[in-house]
């Protein structure tokens, strides 16, 4: 007679598909496995062996039945009962008012228990709760999904059907671009006076000190342009406020590494016996556009700039040590938001 010592696993989802291991004995001549009374696709292993994949099923216990040719069957006990765990069910979502994205959403609806992930369009949400009713899951969208959003909960029953809900985008993508339009059209009306009006060429010195003012501008234009680009080319849905900061500073890191360029041309051609330029109180000649174009290039792709400085420090010292964390494993260093036709179709900052 066929005895059930154990199913591996004991529980899973009421749409059935769960492959289950049946452990036991006198598993010989298997004519049927039957869950609940329902027919399961079994494989008979060994003696002691049966896989098998367990149809749907109303939630709850449901015995585990083997039958042999011969009409003999396995007898009910608690070893031999599966568990079909409901599926997740969203009645109603209540979103926020506001645009940020940290602000929370309310799911309400039934079998929430041991909730084990909540997606917006397939992202995974930043944190959720499932309140001690089992009926309420608070959850924080992630970084992205904006407009028809679909929201799916996910449990041990498997996945709810998607609730669609409409998030309003974060303001604070909005609010950069037009800060860098901003940027740039101060930088171009700087340009236009400095070469239309003598009292403001007088009112500027030129050099700042050692490097002309025409490339820290070129610099710092690069630098905007870049962000400007990133995030025209960037879909709203990758959208990260963690890269804000980023997008604010770029006028200023783009004149500074515009300016860095400028510096190592600049001693480069000295140390040739040429001299550099551009010339203070200049505007036309062609050695000064290539000093202006090349802080340009340098701020719109600093990252380039950076690993070219990088392959050369590697040459002149040696290649540096890769620093590793507490843990013991190899620091790596922080991703650049990425820009133009590589930005990535997954949520993440703009990147050069």
């Amino acid at each position: 007679m066929p005895s059930i010592e154990r199913l591996t696993p004991a529980s899973g989802p009421a749409a059935g598909g769960t492959k289950v291991v049946v452990s036991g004995q006198g598993f010989n001549n298997v004519s049927s496995v039957t869950v609940g009374g329902t027919v399961g696709t079994s494989e008979l292993k060994s003696p002691t062996e049966i896989h098998l994949t367990t149809p749907p099923h109303a939630a709850g216990h449901a015995q585990v039945v083997v039958t042999l040719s011969d009409g003999q069957q396995s007898s009910h006990h608690s070893a031999s009962a599966f568990t079909f765990i409901a599926a997740p069910i969203i009645q109603s979502i209540t979103v926020p008012a506001g645009k940020r994205a940290s602000e929370p959403v309310t799911i309400r609806g039934a079998d929430f228990a041991g909730a084990t992930s909540v997606t917006f369009n397939g992202r995974a949400s930043s944190g959720f709760q499932v309140e001690d009713d089992g009926a309420t899951i608070v959850a924080t969208r992630p970084s992205g999904p904006v407009g028809s959003t679909a929201i799916v909960v996910t449990t041990p029953g498997g996945p709810s059907a998607a609730y669609a809900v409409w998030l309003q985008p974060d303001w604070t993508r909005t609010a950069i671009f037009v800060m860098q339009i901003v940027y740039a059209a101060v930088l171009i009306a700087a340009l236009l006076a400095y070469l239309n009006s003598s009292a403001f060429r007088q009112f500027l010195p030129n050099p700042l000190t050692v490097v002309p003012l025409g490339v820290i501008w070129a610099g710092a234009l690069g630098a905007v342009t870049l962000s400007m680009t990133g995030l025209v080319d960037q879909h709203r849905d990758d959208w990260d406020r963690s890269y804000v900061f980023w997008h604010l500073t770029r006028p200023i890191i783009g004149a500074i590494i515009g300016s860095f360029s400028y510096l190592v041309i600049a001693a480069g051609v000295l140390a040739s016996g040429g001299s550099p330029g551009p010339s203070a109180g200049t505007t036309s000649k062609v050695s000064d556009l290539f000093y202006y174009a090349l802080a340009f290039l340098v701020g719109y792709r600093e990252a380039t700039f950076r690993k070219l400085l990088e392959r050369f420090a590697d040459v002149i010292l040696g290649p540096g040590e890769t620093s590793t964390s507490s843990s013991g494993t190899a620091a790596t260093s922080t991703p650049e938001p990425a820009t133009g036709t590589n930005a990535p179709s997954r949520p993440s900052p703009p990147a050069e």
